[in-house]
C-alpha cells in the first residue's frame, strides 16, 4: 500500500501506463502459466483487468460491464492456443533453454511436436535471431516487445 491508509487504498487506481504496463506483465505471466507443466488457474477477475492492493482490497468484486475487453480476448486467444497445441503441452517433456537477463526460453516436446516459448521480462525490445510466427498473435516477428512472451510452433 506504499503507507496509503486504507481510505486511499479502496479508491485507488494504477495511472494509465502504469497500468498498461501491468497488463502487458500479466500476459507475459499467463503465457508462460499456461504453456508449463500442469493445468493452468486464473483467478476471477485476473482476465477482466481487476485491479487490487493488500487485504482486503486486492480482490474486489469483479467488474461486470467494466471488463478490460481486450484482456479477455486475449486469454480466449490462449485459451484456444493452448487447445490447440495440447498434443504437445498436456505431457510433453519441458526443457529450458535460457535463463539469463530477464530473458525466458524454454521448449515443450514430444512425438507430436515442439513449442518453444520466449519471454522477454526486460524494460527494452529484444531481438530474436530469426523472423519466427507468433501463435497467440498469429502473426510473424522478429522483435519481442517488453515484458511480453510468445508462443512458436515447430
Amino acid at each position: 500500500g506504499e503507507g496509503r491508509t486504507n481510505a486511499e487504498l479502496s479508491v485507488a487506481k494504477l495511472s494509465p501506463t502504469a497500468r498498461n504496463e501491468a497488463i502487458e506483465k500479466l500476459k507475459a505471466a499467463f503465457t508462460l502459466l499456461f504453456t508449463v507443466f500442469g493445468v493452468p488457474s486464473v483467478f476471477y477477475g485476473d482476465e477482466a483487468g481487476l485491479e487490487g492492493y493488500e487485504d482486503p482490497f486486492n480482490r474486489r468484486c469483479y467488474p461486470w460491464g467494466k471488463e478490460d475487453k481486450t484482456l479477455i480476448e486475449f486469454f480466449r486467444t490462449l485459451g484456444k492456443v493452448r487447445k490447440d497445441l495440447a498434443s504437445v503441452l498436456s505431457d510433453g517433456t519441458y526443457a529450458p533453454v535460457t535463463a539469463k537477463n530477464g530473458l525466458l526460453i524454454y521448449e515443450r516436446y514430444n512425438q507430436n511436436g515442439t513449442v518453444k516459448v520466449v519471454a522477454n521480462a526486460q524494460k527494452t525490445e529484444y531481438v530474436l535471431d530469426e523472423i519466427v510466427h507468433d501463435e497467440i498473435t498469429n502473426s510473424d516477428l522478429k522483435v519481442l516487445s517488453p515484458y511480453s512472451a510468445i508462443i512458436i510452433k515447430y
